[in-house]
């Protein structure tokens, strides 16, 4: 592929990418096979470190929650779990130190445009780039190269220009 990226991400970080409405935007889009592949080798290695990190996190889940007498989570509802007064503050403790565990993650460097992206009917806005920012590049919209620039006389330019239609005035 291309040049590997090693980055320090939360855990807290991969939680949010689950059932992620952008995330869903991006993978049910119809993308170009040069951004779909590179993407979808990011999201294979993002849901690596989000399994282990969510049995980690049942791990811990099941060691503070209420258990029944053959000692098994008393789960109710869907997922919800309770847990005794006693061992809440146990609980969110280590919950908070699994969460803000960075994990080294090494892939290969996803620079997306977001032109490609419009052009390919995924609009992203502002909040939904910030958020994918911690795993994906998104190529500045302003870096053109020299050819595409339009010339724009700078405030210091239009004074000196000034001076000198005075003196050949005077």
């Amino acid at each position: 592929m291309g040049e590997k990226k090693a980055k320090k991400v939360k855990n807290i970080v991969f939680e949010g990418f689950q059932n992620s409405p952008v995330m869903e935007k991006l993978f049910s889009a119809s993308l170009p096979a040069r951004i779909s592949y590179p993407l979808a080798l990011l999201m294979k290695r993002v849901n690596e470190c989000l399994e282990i990190y969510s049995a980690e996190k049942k791990k811990v889940i099941e060691k503070y929650c209420v258990q029944d007498d053959k000692g098994n989570p008393v789960i109710e509802g869907i997922g919800t779990y309770n847990f005794a007064p006693e061992k809440r503050h146990l609980f969110n403790t280590e919950f908070q130190e699994l969460q803000n565990l960075e994990t080294t993650v090494t892939w290969d460097v996803l620079e997306l445009s977001l032109e490609d992206l419009e052009d390919a009917g995924v609009k992203l806005s502002p909040l939904e780039i910030l958020s994918l920012e911690s795993i994906i590049t998104f190529a500045d919209p302003n870096t053109k190269s020299e050819s595409d620039h339009e010339t724009i006389p700078s405030e210091s330019d239009k004074v000196v220009q000034i001076d000198e239609q005075k003196r050949k005035g005077e």
